[in-house]
Protein backbone atom coordinates (compact mmCIF):
# COMPACT_ATOMS: atom_id res chain seq x y z
CA UNK A 1 0.00 0.00 0.00
CA UNK A 2 3.04 2.24 -0.35
CA UNK A 3 2.14 5.52 -1.97
CA UNK A 4 -1.49 5.29 -0.86
CA UNK A 5 -1.13 6.06 2.85
CA UNK A 6 -1.38 9.83 2.79
CA UNK A 7 -1.93 9.91 6.54
CA UNK A 8 -2.44 7.60 9.53
CA UNK A 9 -6.21 7.74 9.12
CA UNK A 10 -6.02 6.43 5.57
CA UNK A 11 -3.69 3.56 6.52
CA UNK A 12 -5.89 2.45 9.41
CA UNK A 13 -8.93 2.75 7.17
CA UNK A 14 -7.40 0.35 4.66
CA UNK A 15 -6.35 -2.25 7.22
CA UNK A 16 -9.93 -2.75 8.37
CA UNK A 17 -11.08 -4.12 5.03
CA UNK A 18 -9.16 -7.29 4.53
CA UNK A 19 -10.69 -10.20 6.38
CA UNK A 20 -13.22 -12.98 6.05
CA UNK A 21 -13.18 -15.66 8.73
CA UNK A 22 -14.15 -19.30 8.26
CA UNK A 23 -15.39 -21.07 11.37
CA UNK A 24 -16.09 -24.75 11.90
CA UNK A 25 -17.86 -26.50 14.76
CA UNK A 26 -15.58 -29.04 16.36
CA UNK A 27 -16.27 -31.81 18.85
CA UNK A 28 -15.05 -30.97 22.33
CA UNK A 29 -14.14 -27.34 21.65
CA UNK A 30 -16.60 -24.93 23.23
CA UNK A 31 -15.89 -21.33 22.33
CA UNK A 32 -19.24 -19.78 23.10
CA UNK A 33 -23.00 -19.99 23.07
CA UNK A 34 -25.06 -17.98 20.62
CA UNK A 35 -28.21 -18.57 22.64
CA UNK A 36 -29.26 -20.91 25.40
CA UNK A 37 -29.84 -23.83 25.38
CA UNK A 38 -28.34 -24.05 21.88
CA UNK A 39 -24.57 -23.78 22.18
CA UNK A 40 -22.40 -23.41 19.12
CA UNK A 41 -19.24 -25.50 19.12
CA UNK A 42 -16.56 -24.16 16.81
CA UNK A 43 -12.92 -23.40 16.29
CA UNK A 44 -11.49 -20.73 14.02
CA UNK A 45 -9.23 -22.44 11.51
CA UNK A 46 -8.36 -19.71 9.01
CA UNK A 47 -8.54 -15.97 8.54
CA UNK A 48 -8.49 -15.08 4.87
CA UNK A 49 -6.41 -11.95 4.36
CA UNK A 50 -8.08 -10.55 1.28
CA UNK A 51 -6.28 -8.61 -1.41
CA UNK A 52 -7.59 -6.21 -3.99
CA UNK A 53 -7.84 -3.00 -1.96
CA UNK A 54 -4.38 -1.82 -3.07
CA UNK A 55 -5.30 -2.58 -6.70
CA UNK A 56 -8.37 -0.40 -6.31
CA UNK A 57 -6.36 2.53 -5.01
CA UNK A 58 -3.77 2.19 -7.75
CA UNK A 59 -6.64 2.52 -10.19
CA UNK A 60 -8.15 5.56 -8.42
CA UNK A 61 -5.73 7.33 -6.00
CA UNK A 62 -8.35 10.05 -5.43
CA UNK A 63 -10.65 7.58 -3.76
CA UNK A 64 -13.95 8.34 -2.10
CA UNK A 65 -13.94 6.71 1.38
CA UNK A 66 -17.73 6.40 1.37
CA UNK A 67 -17.84 4.68 -2.03
CA UNK A 68 -14.96 2.36 -1.14
CA UNK A 69 -16.64 1.37 2.13
CA UNK A 70 -19.83 0.53 0.25
CA UNK A 71 -17.89 -1.40 -2.39
CA UNK A 72 -15.90 -3.40 0.18
CA UNK A 73 -19.01 -4.23 2.20
CA UNK A 74 -20.91 -5.51 -0.86
CA UNK A 75 -17.88 -7.38 -2.22
CA UNK A 76 -17.32 -9.10 1.14
CA UNK A 77 -20.90 -10.35 1.29
CA UNK A 78 -21.04 -11.51 -2.31
CA UNK A 79 -17.63 -13.23 -2.12
CA UNK A 80 -18.66 -15.02 1.09
CA UNK A 81 -21.89 -16.20 -0.55
CA UNK A 82 -19.83 -17.60 -3.42
CA UNK A 83 -17.57 -19.29 -0.88
CA UNK A 84 -20.62 -20.91 0.69
CA UNK A 85 -21.76 -22.21 -2.69
CA UNK A 86 -18.27 -23.59 -3.37
CA UNK A 87 -18.17 -25.24 0.07
CA UNK A 88 -21.47 -27.07 -0.41
CA UNK A 89 -20.51 -28.11 -3.94
CA UNK A 90 -17.18 -29.52 -2.72
CA UNK A 91 -18.82 -31.30 0.21
CA UNK A 92 -21.39 -32.96 -2.06
CA UNK A 93 -18.68 -33.95 -4.56
CA UNK A 94 -16.99 -35.99 -1.82
CA UNK A 95 -19.89 -37.01 0.43
CA UNK A 96 -23.14 -38.71 -0.58
CA UNK A 97 -25.59 -36.17 0.83
CA UNK A 98 -28.41 -34.11 -0.64
CA UNK A 99 -28.12 -30.35 -0.82
CA UNK A 100 -31.25 -30.02 1.33
CA UNK A 101 -29.57 -31.98 4.14
CA UNK A 102 -26.46 -29.77 4.39
CA UNK A 103 -27.60 -26.36 3.15
CA UNK A 104 -29.13 -25.31 6.52
CA UNK A 105 -25.82 -26.10 8.24
CA UNK A 106 -23.81 -23.52 6.28
CA UNK A 107 -24.48 -20.01 7.51
CA UNK A 108 -23.10 -16.55 6.86
CA UNK A 109 -22.75 -13.62 9.23
CA UNK A 110 -22.80 -10.73 6.80
CA UNK A 111 -20.48 -7.77 6.76
CA UNK A 112 -21.83 -4.33 7.56
CA UNK A 113 -20.41 -0.81 7.40
CA UNK A 114 -19.20 -0.99 11.00
CA UNK A 115 -17.47 -4.40 10.96
CA UNK A 116 -16.46 -4.82 7.31
CA UNK A 117 -15.95 -8.49 8.11
CA UNK A 118 -17.96 -11.50 7.02
CA UNK A 119 -18.03 -15.01 8.50
CA UNK A 120 -18.80 -18.35 6.88
CA UNK A 121 -19.76 -21.07 9.35
CA UNK A 122 -20.60 -24.76 9.21
CA UNK A 123 -22.77 -25.58 12.21
CA UNK A 124 -23.67 -28.88 13.84
CA UNK A 125 -27.12 -30.45 13.52
CA UNK A 126 -29.84 -29.90 16.08
CA UNK A 127 -28.89 -29.36 19.71
CA UNK A 128 -25.80 -30.74 21.44
CA UNK A 129 -26.57 -33.19 24.22
CA UNK A 130 -24.28 -34.00 27.15
CA UNK A 131 -21.36 -32.22 25.48
CA UNK A 132 -21.63 -34.19 22.24
CA UNK A 133 -22.40 -32.36 19.00
CA UNK A 134 -25.29 -33.94 17.10
CA UNK A 135 -24.48 -35.44 13.69
CA UNK A 136 -26.49 -36.03 10.54
CA UNK A 137 -28.70 -39.15 10.72
CA UNK A 138 -27.11 -42.11 8.95
CA UNK A 139 -30.24 -42.49 6.81
CA UNK A 140 -29.29 -39.39 4.78
CA UNK A 141 -26.19 -41.14 3.40
CA UNK A 142 -28.11 -43.35 0.98
CA UNK A 143 -28.85 -46.11 3.51
CA UNK A 144 -30.20 -49.33 1.99
CA UNK A 145 -31.55 -52.60 3.36
CA UNK A 146 -32.67 -55.52 1.24
CA UNK A 147 -36.34 -56.24 1.80
CA UNK A 148 -37.10 -52.60 2.60
CA UNK A 149 -38.17 -49.80 0.26
CA UNK A 150 -38.54 -46.22 1.49
CA UNK A 151 -38.81 -42.64 0.28
CA UNK A 152 -37.42 -39.49 1.88
CA UNK A 153 -38.23 -36.47 -0.22
CA UNK A 154 -40.09 -33.18 -0.31
CA UNK A 155 -42.75 -32.63 -2.95
CA UNK A 156 -44.59 -29.33 -3.36
CA UNK A 157 -43.63 -28.25 0.16
CA UNK A 158 -44.82 -31.49 1.76
CA UNK A 159 -42.48 -34.12 3.19
CA UNK A 160 -43.05 -37.62 1.82
CA UNK A 161 -41.90 -40.40 4.12
CA UNK A 162 -42.93 -43.85 3.07
CA UNK A 163 -41.54 -47.25 4.08
CA UNK A 164 -42.60 -50.71 2.91
CA UNK A 165 -41.20 -54.11 3.87
CA UNK A 166 -41.10 -56.25 0.71
CA UNK A 167 -39.35 -59.36 1.99
CA UNK A 168 -36.83 -60.79 4.41
CA UNK A 169 -34.64 -58.05 5.84
CA UNK A 170 -30.93 -58.15 5.04
CA UNK A 171 -27.93 -56.12 6.17
CA UNK A 172 -27.96 -52.32 6.14
CA UNK A 173 -25.41 -50.53 3.99
CA UNK A 174 -24.53 -46.83 3.61
CA UNK A 175 -22.44 -44.71 1.25
CA UNK A 176 -20.99 -41.81 3.24
CA UNK A 177 -18.12 -41.14 0.83
CA UNK A 178 -19.24 -41.33 -2.78
CA UNK A 179 -18.27 -44.61 -4.44
CA UNK A 180 -17.55 -46.35 -1.13
CA UNK A 181 -20.63 -48.26 0.07
CA UNK A 182 -20.11 -50.23 3.28
CA UNK A 183 -22.21 -52.70 5.26
CA UNK A 184 -22.94 -51.77 8.88
CA UNK A 185 -22.02 -54.41 11.44
CA UNK A 186 -24.40 -55.25 14.26
CA UNK A 187 -28.14 -55.73 14.63
CA UNK A 188 -29.26 -52.81 12.48
CA UNK A 189 -32.42 -52.09 10.50
CA UNK A 190 -34.30 -49.28 8.74
CA UNK A 191 -37.65 -48.31 10.20
CA UNK A 192 -40.24 -45.54 10.29
CA UNK A 193 -40.95 -44.00 13.68
CA UNK A 194 -44.32 -42.81 14.94
CA UNK A 195 -43.24 -39.26 14.17
CA UNK A 196 -42.80 -40.23 10.52
CA UNK A 197 -38.99 -40.00 10.70
CA UNK A 198 -37.23 -42.80 8.80
CA UNK A 199 -33.97 -43.88 10.44
CA UNK A 200 -31.24 -46.50 10.66
CA UNK A 201 -31.64 -48.08 14.09
CA UNK A 202 -29.53 -50.48 16.12
CA UNK A 203 -30.54 -52.94 18.84
CA UNK A 204 -27.88 -52.21 21.41
CA UNK A 205 -28.23 -55.33 23.57
CA UNK A 206 -29.24 -57.97 21.03
CA UNK A 207 -32.84 -57.87 22.21
CA UNK A 208 -35.84 -56.09 20.73
CA UNK A 209 -35.21 -53.14 23.04
CA UNK A 210 -33.41 -50.84 23.70
CA UNK A 211 -32.67 -49.32 20.30
CA UNK A 212 -30.84 -46.18 19.18
CA UNK A 213 -30.60 -44.19 15.96
CA UNK A 214 -27.25 -44.31 14.18
CA UNK A 215 -25.64 -41.12 12.90
CA UNK A 216 -22.84 -40.26 10.50
CA UNK A 217 -20.48 -37.35 9.92
CA UNK A 218 -21.85 -33.81 10.21
CA UNK A 219 -21.34 -30.71 8.04
CA UNK A 220 -18.47 -29.15 10.07
CA UNK A 221 -16.33 -32.27 9.78
CA UNK A 222 -17.10 -32.54 6.05
CA UNK A 223 -16.17 -28.90 5.59
CA UNK A 224 -12.92 -29.37 7.52
CA UNK A 225 -11.26 -31.38 4.74
CA UNK A 226 -8.05 -29.59 3.79
CA UNK A 227 -8.75 -29.59 0.05
CA UNK A 228 -12.23 -28.15 0.58
CA UNK A 229 -10.94 -25.32 2.79
CA UNK A 230 -8.25 -24.50 0.23
CA UNK A 231 -10.77 -24.36 -2.62
CA UNK A 232 -13.21 -22.21 -0.65
CA UNK A 233 -10.41 -19.86 0.41
CA UNK A 234 -9.17 -19.46 -3.15
CA UNK A 235 -12.72 -18.85 -4.40
CA UNK A 236 -13.33 -16.08 -1.87
CA UNK A 237 -9.97 -14.42 -2.49
CA UNK A 238 -10.42 -14.46 -6.27
CA UNK A 239 -14.02 -13.27 -6.27
CA UNK A 240 -13.43 -10.53 -3.69
CA UNK A 241 -10.68 -8.91 -5.78
CA UNK A 242 -12.92 -8.97 -8.86
CA UNK A 243 -16.09 -7.86 -7.11
CA UNK A 244 -14.37 -4.97 -5.32
CA UNK A 245 -13.40 -3.31 -8.61
CA UNK A 246 -16.81 -4.03 -10.17
CA UNK A 247 -18.73 -2.63 -7.21
CA UNK A 248 -16.59 0.50 -6.97
CA UNK A 249 -16.97 1.21 -10.71
CA UNK A 250 -20.74 0.76 -10.48
CA UNK A 251 -21.04 3.07 -7.48
CA UNK A 252 -18.84 5.67 -9.17
CA UNK A 253 -21.01 5.60 -12.29
CA UNK A 254 -24.19 5.91 -10.21
CA UNK A 255 -22.80 8.94 -8.36
CA UNK A 256 -21.79 10.81 -11.52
Amino acid sequence: MKGICYNTYTCNYLKAWTQISIYLNSLGVVVGCLSQPLCIYYIMIKDIQLTGVSDLFEKDPTFSPVLVTKAVNTALNKATAMGKTAAMKDVRARYNVKLSDISPKFKINKSNWQTLQAELKAESSDRPSKGIVARLPLIVFGAKQSGVNYKRQTKKGEKIRQLKVTGARGAVSVEIIRGSRKTIAGNTFITKMKSGHIAVMERTQGKRLPIRELTGIDAPLMFAKKEIIIDVTETIEKEFARLLIDQYDRLQNDSD
